[in-house]
Parts: C-alpha cells; sequence; structure tokens
C-alpha cells in the first residue's frame, strides 16, 4: 500500500493524468467567458449632452469618454472654449491647447471626456472633426424667475 500526502488526495511519488476536457476548457475559456483587455474597453462612450449633464458628480469626477455629434454655438478663441448643443441639452466645452477653434454653425463629431466644474458636469474636448453645418438652436428665453436657475447653467 502506498502511503498519500496529507494535503493531496494522489499516492506520494504519482503523478495527476492529463485531462483532455480540463485541457478543452482552458483553451476555450477565452471564447467563453470574455473579459475586457483593458478598463478603457469597457467604458462605452456617453453619446450625448443630455447624459453628460444627467451624471452625478462622484461619475463625472472619474471623467468617462465622451463622444458625440453637436453644433457648435458658441466659442472663445482667446478662452479656447466652446458652447454645444446636440439637440438634446448644450454645455460648456473646454479644449485642450492644440486644437482649433469651429465657428458657430459648424456640426462637429466631439471626443473628450467629462469634468465637473461648476452646476454640472462639461466636456473637456481632446479631439474635434468639423463635419458640416447647422442651424444655430432657437435661442432659450428664461423669465426674470429663471435667470439665475441652476438647471440654465451653459444651456
Amino acid at each position: 500500500m502506498m502511503s498519500t500526502c496529507a494535503s493531496s488526495r494522489y499516492p506520494v511519488g504519482k503523478r495527476m493524468r492529463w485531462n483532455p476536457f480540463i485541457t478543452l476548457l482552458i483553451l476555450a475559456a477565452p471564447l467563453l467567458f470574455p473579459v475586457a483587455l483593458s478598463s478603457e474597453a469597457a467604458v462605452r462612450p456617453i453619446g450625448s449632452i443630455a447624459a453628460v449633464r444627467a451624471l452625478a458628480h462622484a461619475e463625472a469626477i472619474k471623467n468617462p469618454p465622451v463622444e458625440l455629434d453637436a453644433t457648435v454655438i458658441y466659442h472663445d478663441r482667446a478662452k479656447k472654449e466652446l458652447f454645444i448643443d446636440d439637440g438634446t441639452a448644450s454645455c460648456y466645452a473646454r479644449l485642450t491647447e492644440d486644437i482649433a477653434i469651429l465657428p458657430p454653425g459648424t456640426r462637429a463629431h466631439i471626443r473628450g471626456a467629462t469634468v465637473h466644474f461648476g452646476l454640472f458636469p462639461h466636456v473637456f474636448v481632446t479631439g474635434i472633426e468639423a463635419t458640416g453645418t447647422a442651424p444655430l438652436p432657437e435661442p432659450y428665453r428664461p423669465t426674470a424667475a429663471e435667470m439665475f436657475l441652476p438647471k440654465l447653467d451653459s444651456d
């Protein structure tokens, strides 16, 4: 009779047999249980300004990616800033130093991330590409009582 190791059910000196099922399972694991290669690959970009503005502060400071199509409604060349509107809402957008500013009425594809300062999250633009032109949205005319409401910040 062979002795067995206390931590194993296999006899001392005996090798465990090769199991083709285990090998197949290990080789097929990436197909059966796909895992994102990086945390960025798992995060789907935010696709509307309304969704950016709806982010809670705790989510916005994680700087989730943004990719959307919007119309430039205002720009300030000196400060490298825009106000953009995609039909769902409007927001402030800050540009990196090396990005050209597009004039109002330009339809653009915008890539970037959220940043949170002020009352609502905004977009920090890392890439912008003109895709055409569009009419500017009708201006909203707030009443005197609405003038300083937080919901109208950069809208």
